[in-house]
């Protein structure tokens, strides 16, 4: 299962983005965390809306009839907090999956972020405009296969979800890794905010980049 995770994030965030100077965020055995106890209607509003993914087919679906799909947050150190789910996907059909806020419990601060990414070995220069604001993010449907999840994007690009318990940004701009060209511009609003990642490995002109913005025409859900 920490083999797995190691591979999920060569497709997610800064993992690519990064290239080979960017260390993967490590997994570890998955466990079914579901749900929670709210702390009140106040705060899960002031927390921002649910995010809600929407249903549709997986493409090169091999799993069989029927399988259990959740997603699963993480700590900085690969252990899992919190969960939603699990859904039934039945013959290749995801119905949709409604992400809450996590609580704050399950939240990183800036400085865990980083090292739930271990970015901070690289002393990138990104920049970010308020650090006092608490994070959670995933990128794929965990499912029960050691070597496949479920994603949604397309051929050129993945969706990454953000949770910011505030408003902030993250940004570099056209940073030389040594394999590519990174750009990444996170204009992070309270709640969940959808990134996609784009790669081009054209030679020589090889970019990643990293925005918030809306899913790319022909974006879909990928077993892969």
């Amino acid at each position: 299962m920490r083999e797995k995770k190691r591979y999920l994030y060569l497709a997610t965030i800064l993992a690519v983005l990064f290239a080979a100077l960017l260390l993967i965020l490590s997994g570890c055995e998955s466990a079914g965390t579901g749900g929670g106890d709210s702390d009140g209607s106040d705060e899960t509003d002031s927390r921002g809306e649910a995010l809600e993914l929407p249903a549709g087919v997986i493409s090169a679906w091999d799993l069989g009839a029927s399988v259990d799909a959740e997603v699963i947050l993480y700590d900085s150190s690969a252990l899992d907090v919190w969960g939603y789910g699990p859904v039934a996907v039945e013959g290749g059909y995801f119905p949709g999956m409604t992400i809450e806020p996590p609580p704050s419990e399950a939240l990183l601060s800036w400085s865990e972020f980083q090292v739930a990414f271990e970015y901070e070995l690289l002393e990138l220069p990104v920049n970010i405009t308020d650090d006092s604001v608490h994070f959670q993010s995933f990128c794929y449907l965990d499912v029960p296969s050691p070597t496949v999840v479920i994603v949604r994007g397309t051929d050129e690009s993945s969706m990454i979800w953000i949770y910011a318990d505030g408003s902030t940004s993250i940004t570099i701009t056209d940073f030389d890794t040594g394999d590519y060209l990174a750009t990444i511009d996170l204009q992070l609003e309270v709640g969940w905010n959808r990134a996609v990642l784009k790669i081009d490995e054209t030679p020589g002109e090889e970019t990643a980049t990293l925005k918030t913005e809306e899913e790319p025409t022909g974006t879909e859900w990928i077993l892969k």
